[in-house]
């Protein structure tokens, strides 16, 4: 199984990729893109904009072959503890490959990794340090392979920009609620078709 594990809220031209991508190593591997999908609060402990049926649809839509629900996580656990266990999960489930996006150069992200790797700590990663939660993700990763003796191939794309601003839901999100809950123009270029047609009903 190829596997993603977001928000999705919503599902942006961002995220089309990262399912592209996904897709691309199914087919070479014919197995299946599975995303595992934050569904009672966001990975930052919020509320989601778009509730987990619509995001489920989204992501379907946007090509992922199924999607398996993650809840209970994000209450009140920070990433440092939600992340090894999404990952033991993944793992346990026979996830092989793991898709991300992230703004540095591979090797970067196992440079910064590495420290946390030794030490099986995965809090307080600098602020600083771009693309950190990836850098989470890959450094549990690596550790679980030594603990377990099994981990996921890490496969990474560049983030999606417009211009020198990277596509953010959060953004997203903010401009349609400034907007009086109708999807701007300026919106609507950064979603899928589909996305649009989706939110539009929940909306």
């Amino acid at each position: 199984m190829i596997g993603i594990s977001a928000d999705f809220d919503p599902v942006h031209n961002g995220h089309v990729k990262l399912i592209q991508k996904a897709r691309e190593v199914a087919d070479e591997k014919n197995t299946e893109v599975v995303i595992y999908l934050n569904k009672g609060y966001s990975a930052n402990h919020a509320p989601f904009f778009a509730d987990y049926d619509a995001r489920k649809r989204m992501a379907l839509e946007a090509g992922a072959d199924r999607i398996v629900p993650i809840e209970g996580l994000h209450h009140r656990l920070t990433m440092a503890y939600t992340v090894p266990i999404r990952i033991a999960m993944m793992i346990q489930d026979g996830v092989r490959d793991y898709v991300d996006a992230a703004d540095v150069r591979p090797e970067q992200i196992k440079k910064y990794a590495s420290r946390f790797v030794k030490s099986g700590i995965f809090s307080g990663i600098p602020r600083n340090l771009p693309n950190r939660n990836v850098i989470r993700w890959y450094a549990v990763n690596e550790f679980l392979g030594k603990v377990l003796g099994n981990k996921m191939e890490f496969h990474f794309i560049p983030e999606s920009k417009v211009g020198e601003e990277k596509i953010s839901g959060r953004i997203i999100r903010r401009e349609i609620l400034e907007n009086n809950l109708e999807i701007p123009k300026s919106v609507q270029k950064l979603l899928p078709i589909s996305t649009v047609k989706i939110l539009q009903e929940e909306i």
